[in-house]
């Protein structure tokens, strides 16, 4: 109780990003904002229910998620060149996920991507893609148009077919396959880089838009 008593105190004080230009970024019903200490705790339950495709070693803690928030999250909306831009992700005013860009190369314009779904929602291929590609949409904007950065990088375990369809269908290029490198209930498993460059983000767009029409 005293953990969700502080999450819902300190919501007030989320911050925005001083290096962007809007503090919220939508298409249809969805949007992204500035990862909310009131969505932390969800999030950590999300992490630890799908642990096994994250680069994650351990359960989270609250303590461990808000220290966290505190720690990392909070300064990264106050310096120019943070190592990493975090979203909540809303459906309907709703957190149903959350991520950015991480491990962010500010002189060589290139970042990797982050997002994880509700767990619900992630197990739902159709709604997991919709998800997704709203999402991309939304990042690819803050990282070409915004940002101009040159491209996005992400990793994927093998056991993620549909997140890895989804990549190559939006533009992603395959660039290397780091054999049995996580083991997954005492099995391993691939791990699967892939690559968007800002060059194909156009083509992205009018894919999308096509899609829509």
């Amino acid at each position: 109780m005293k953990n969700n008593h502080i999450t819902i105190m300190q919501s007030a004080n989320d911050k925005k990003y001083k290096f962007l230009k809007k503090s919220s970024y939508e298409y249809k019903n969805y949007q992204i904002i500035p990862i909310r200490y009131s969505d932390m705790i969800k999030i950590k339950d999300w992490r630890n229910e799908q642990i096994t495709i994250l680069r994650q070693k351990q359960p989270l803690s609250d303590t461990n998620q808000l220290q966290y928030y505190e720690d990392a999250i909070k300064k990264s909306f106050t310096v120019i060149e943070p190592e990493q831009i975090l979203f909540s992700f809303l459906l309907n005013g709703i957190c149903i996920g959350y991520g950015g860009l991480v491990h962010i190369d500010w002189k060589n314009k290139k970042t990797e991507l982050s997002f994880l779904n509700e767990t619900k929602r992630s197990i739902d291929e159709k709604i997991f893609r919709e998800d997704f590609n709203i999402f991309l949409r939304l990042i690819f904007e803050i990282t070409f148009s915004e940002l101009a950065f040159e491209k996005i990088v992400t990793e994927a375990y093998d056991i993620r077919e549909n997140l890895i369809k989804i990549l190559k269908d939006v533009g992603f290029v395959f660039t290397k396959k780091l054999d049995n490198h996580v083991i997954i209930n005492s099995i391993p498993h691939d791990s699967l880089l892939h690559i968007f460059y800002k060059k194909s983000y156009m083509d992205f767009l009018k894919k999308v838009n096509s899609n829509e029409n």
